[in-house]
């Protein structure tokens, strides 16, 4: 008897991917997204989840208790498009809205973190120095640099051209380091002058 339900169980389908599942094998890969971010995966009545998967050609499933993103594609569709998912997700659990992140569908953008952690336990310091007063410092930066910055708890993250993102990271690094705001702004300004 537990043999046959064993079977059964195997050879059921999820329903959720049917369509998915119908034309060819699937493969599904796994995100995980912090629970207070999964109404920003799924979106006002479903449009996030429905434009991720309109833009990449993909499935997601989407557990709101675990925080599992489940992305899944048919063999015969393209990967990169897929992993264009993966991105799109995680920079929306990293703090970006989703219009921010779909940006990383062009292949002139990509995403980069910082982790907070390797600056010591003082973390809420070096946010607050991240971040300035009344947001300064971040609005600053990203507005020179020339791409979009969220500090979260733990992590720094970055969307923009590579050389922007770098010099925002560097900018970031050196504050988080301790140094003065006004030599990183002159700096800053400086290298964002002849990135133009």
């Amino acid at each position: 008897m537990e043999e046959k339900e064993g079977r059964r169980f195997l050879m059921k389908r999820p329903s959720s991917f049917k369509e998915v599942m119908r034309d060819a094998r699937a493969v599904t890969d796994l995100v995980l997204v912090p629970k207070d971010r999964i109404a920003v995966v799924i979106g006002k009545r479903g449009e996030t989840r429905r434009e991720i998967e309109k833009l990449c050609g993909i499935k997601l499933s989407v557990d709101s208790e675990s925080g599992e993103v489940n992305i899944t594609r048919r063999l015969d569709a393209d990967p990169i498009r897929a992993l264009g998912a993966q991105t799109i997700i995680k920079a929306i659990a990293a703090g970006f809205a989703p219009h921010k992140a779909y940006k990383l569908l062009n292949e002139n953008i990509f995403v980069d973190q910082i982790d907070l952690k390797e600056f010591g336990d003082a973390s809420e310091r070096v946010r607050a120095r991240l971040i300035g007063r009344k947001g300064y410092a971040r609005k600053y930066i990203s507005k020179l640099a020339g791409c979009e910055i969220v500090i979260g708890q733990r992590f720094v993250s970055f969307i923009g051209e590579p050389e922007r993102v770098g010099l925002a990271k560097q900018c970031m690094v050196k504050l988080a380091e301790g140094l003065p705001h006004a030599p990183v702004y002159k700096v800053l300004e400086r290298k964002a002058r002849e990135l133009d």
